[in-house]
């Protein structure tokens, strides 16, 4: 069970959507509840949290540590809060979990409360981007990423690469104020009545510009929104 935990667990829910071919735009609101699990390997050295310590993702950008308990006869699982000496605060049950394993996909299937629905996950694998979370190489794996030309390249002399691990190759040849840009993010939550958001930025971290994103059949379009001034930057890819 704790191999089989193992790993990173994302909604079954958005994953279903986002190959249906809803946008994280459109899905945003299913990252209110809890939305991520993650047992809990330490990318760095591929090794196992200590103490069977879970990290749950909820809320979009917060995360909350739960303490997993086993119980290998009952085929399931327990978490609980971890106690805080400083406010006294007590360990409490948080959720159970149980594996579905009869299916296509391993299901992680989370009971929060009695009253609620239970709350499916799917194991996600980040292939070879170990520090990536799961949901940006989803949505770079299934709009983002691939090799692409400027609309106006004719000659088709000046690709642009961007991967699934958030890497680009020839960001200048998007556009020349790019030029400095090595990595890319898309941004799934804290959109409003903003349009699909992804963010261009160097190795430093210190130059960064946000685009809006659409993709249209084989063609990815970029704008800069606000203002008279805005330019659609449109993008396709190599066949």
């Amino acid at each position: 069970m704790r191999d089989a935990l193992k790993g990173s667990w994302i909604l079954q829910e958005y994953e279903d959507s986002i190959d249906a071919g809803l946008t994280p735009k459109l899905l945003e609101y299913m990252l209110d509840k809890p939305n991520g699990i993650f047992y809990s390997v330490d990318p760095w050295t591929d090794s196992l949290h200590p103490d069977n310590i879970v990290e749950m993702g909820y809320k979009t950008d917060k995360t909350l540590d739960l303490r997993a308990v086993f119980k290998f006869a009952e085929s399931k699982m327990e978490f609980y809060s971890l106690p805080d000496s400083a406010s006294g605060a007590i360990s409490k049950l948080i959720a159970t979990a149980e594996f579905i394993i009869d299916t296509p996909d391993a299901i992680l299937k989370f009971h929060f409360d009695t009253s609620q629905r239970a709350v499916n996950f799917v194991k996600y694998d980040v292939g070879t981007c170990p520090h990536m979370t799961a949901y940006s190489h989803l949505i770079n794996s299934k709009y983002l990423a691939g090799k692409y030309y400027r609309n106006d390249d004719e000659g088709k002399k000046h690709h642009i690469i961007l991967t699934r691990c958030g890497s680009i190759e020839g960001a200048e040849n998007i556009d020349v104020s790019m030029k400095e840009y090595a990595l890319y993010s898309p941004v799934y939550f804290g959109f409003k009545t903003n349009p699909d958001v992804v963010i261009f930025y160097d190795k430093q971290y210190i130059k960064a510009d946000m685009l809006s994103w659409e993709v249209d059949q084989d063609s990815l379009i970029l704008s800069h929104e606000g203002g008279i001034d805005t330019k659609r930057i449109v993008l396709v890819k190599a066949l």
